[in-house]
């Protein structure tokens, strides 16, 4: 997907100048996809740039996955595999529940940019129909996701953009 390789050569450099390896996971999805471009590559990025510290060692996927699908769209997971926080389980599950205004405020104060940014990833992707959310995995990895509805060409809302499908 042209979208998703845009990103990611983005962060190249950050890739180049740590010990992390990244790779990209990419189920083909269906051609003639139509999609909130400006808000994915923005939770593309803030994605990448959570996973992407100088002290993350090690490797990291970017899963993109067709989780669900309908004849007006199909639903796309975007995943982050391999990153560490540092955080305890319990921590990140009142850390996703802050989704109201005052949240933000209270994620920054307890979770620093962090929080701020893991909520900010929640809003998008309810901004696109989806969801986000985090997932503990090995001790001290874990998964980042969010989902976003696309749209099959042909629909009637004339504020998508169209997305790129990859070539087959």
């Amino acid at each position: 997907d042209e979208l998703v390789g845009n990103v990611l050569a983005c962060h190249v450099s950050a890739v180049a100048a740590g010990n992390t390896r990244l790779q990209l996971d990419m189920m083909p999805l269906p051609p003639c996809l139509l999609g909130d471009g400006g808000r994915i590559t923005h939770a593309l990025h803030s994605l990448l740039a959570q996973g992407l510290r100088p002290t993350l060692r090690g490797g990291l996927t970017l899963e993109v996955r067709r989780v669900r699908e309908s004849r007006l769209g199909v639903l796309v997971e975007f995943r982050l595999v391999g990153g560490e926080m540092g955080l305890l389980p319990e921590q990140l599950e009142q850390l996703m529940k802050g989704t109201e205004p005052g949240g933000a405020s209270e994620a920054l104060g307890a979770f620093g940019a962090l929080g701020l940014r893991l909520l900010h990833l929640r809003h998008l992707a309810a901004q696109m129909g989806g969801g986000a959310g985090v997932q503990m995995g090995e001790p001290g990895r874990l998964t980042v996701w969010f989902s976003a509805w696309l749209a099959r060409r042909g629909g009637r809302d004339p504020l998508l953009v169209p997305v790129a499908a990859p070539a087959a």
